[in-house]
């Protein structure tokens, strides 16, 4: 087993990779969605690909192709 632990102030992510992996082994699929403007939509991506400062967003439930309500973030988003 591994864990992951940071003893740095500031917060730390887990690698598309390891997202990838920890879902596989769950038997979930992910859906991920990245936000273009600070208030702008939330996209699904298929891929997470680093183009300057991005955040992604992983959810275990389909949230469609795009949505606004930043509520969803909150009630169905994938904690680890």
């Amino acid at each position: 087993m591994k864990i992951v632990t940071n003893h740095c102030y500031g917060g730390f992510g887990l690698s598309e990779q390891a997202i990838d992996a920890y879902m596989e082994r769950k038997g979930k699929k992910v859906f991920r969605y990245k936000q273009d403007d600070f208030h702008g939509p939330f996209i699904r991506v298929n891929k997470a690909k680093k183009e300057g400062l991005n955040i992604f967003y992983h959810f275990s439930e389909d949230q469609g192709d795009s949505f606004d309500d930043e509520k969803k973030l909150g009630t169905t988003r994938l904690f680890f």
